[in-house]
């Protein structure tokens, strides 16, 4: 669970980094991370933590 809920902090802190700099390197972090979450399922921990 440790490993998740670090997944989901990594996509909202690069979420918010993408709102301040939206470059190449932060929008392709962001996808690798999103990936992740769509791969993991943890989208749906998310919305139930959100």
């Amino acid at each position: 669970m440790a490993e998740q809920a670090e997944h989901l902090k990594a996509y909202h802190a690069i979420s918010h980094q993408v709102e301040l700099d939206p470059s190449e390197k932060n929008l392709t972090r962001m996808a690798q991370v999103m990936e992740i979450l769509d791969h993991q399922g943890l989208w749906q921990l998310d919305s139930r933590i959100s």
